[in-house]
């Protein structure tokens, strides 16, 4: 694994997997938005075009293909579904084909979104149930996926981290409102446990070392609710959460249904890479240090 293509490449995943291994390997950001991110080269290619990604492939010697590529907004998927299907399917389906073909590895980055099943820690064997579109759409793809390419992987999580001055992360719209004074409203009856991005993009790396396929959830330990985690948020950043106001989503009749308990189980990740805790504190705390390390 030396020559890395990284689909959605302005992206907040694509923009911190660059900056955290471009000094490792040699990384190529393909982009559909033209965005200009200081010291970062990002290519603009069709990705439906299979000739020229065969020749950039080829060019560069690709040998592993991270789909991070998405339509990710729930509101516009449910009113976009043929746009929403063509990105998060076809797309999907188009690349994942083109790896197992020419023998590239495919990494594919998917959701804690394709479940409705009021279960904590989902383990990777139990069968998704999506409850909209978006998570419709998510484990489409992961089907196709792993029915057509043996040695695909699929990254299962739910990420937080330093985004751009473009796009901010869920944190990132924490900080800035408190650091503001700005009062925030955040539901108290959604859980999830999502992974501080830079140990997202190495666990995934020693997993593709590992020559790892099939499912993995990669997530951190503790089910906590989004209310919880802003707490925790401001706790560790030293902000005032007198700003953070507890809301419920159920109350909320304009978003578009979500499942209420994201947590998936990351025990299969653990095991694999020989990991006894993913703290949730730890990597906030992670976060913080590295404050200047992202755009």
């Amino acid at each position: 694994m030396k020559n890395i293509l990284i689909t959605g490449g302005t992206g907040l995943f694509g923009i911190n997997f660059y900056k955290q291994f471009y000094q490792k390997y040699n990384l190529f950001l393909i982009g559909n938005q033209k965005k200009k991110i200081i010291n970062t080269k990002i290519y603009y290619i069709d990705l439906f075009d299979l000739r020229k990604i065969d020749l950039f492939c080829k060019k560069n010697k690709i040998d592993t293909i991270i789909h991070a590529a998405a339509m990710t907004n729930i509101e516009d998927c449910q009113k976009n579904k043929k746009k929403c299907f063509k990105t998060n399917v076809s797309l999907t389906k188009l690349l994942n084909k083109f790896c197992n073909i020419n023998k590239i590895k495919f990494v594919f980055i998917s959701t804690d979104q394709i479940f409705n099943k009021n279960k904590s820690f989902k383990g990777e064997l139990l069968k998704s149930n999506p409850c909209n579109y978006y998570g419709y759409t998510k484990s489409t793809a992961e089907k196709a996926v792993l029915n057509d390419n043996l040695d695909s992987l699929v990254i299962r999580t739910n990420f937080f981290g330093y985004g751009t001055k473009y796009r901010k992360s869920f944190s990132d719209w924490i900080i800035f409102n408190i650091k503001k004074n700005i009062k925030i409203n955040v539901f108290d009856d959604i859980y999830f446990n999502p992974l501080y991005l830079k140990s997202l993009n190495t666990y995934m790396i020693n997993l593709i070392k590992l020559k790892s396929k099939g499912i993995f959830n990669l997530v951190s330990d503790e089910k906590i609710s989004k209310f919880e985690f802003a707490i925790k948020i401001a706790s560790v950043f030293k902000l005032n959460n007198k700003f953070i106001i507890k809301s419920k989503f159920l109350l909320n009749k304009k978003l578009v249904k979500r499942p209420r308990d994201m947590t998936l189980s990351n025990k299969k990740l653990k095991k694999k890479l020989g990991l006894k805790s993913i703290n949730i504190q730890k990597q906030i705390k992670n976060m913080l240090k590295d404050d200047k390390y992202i755009v």
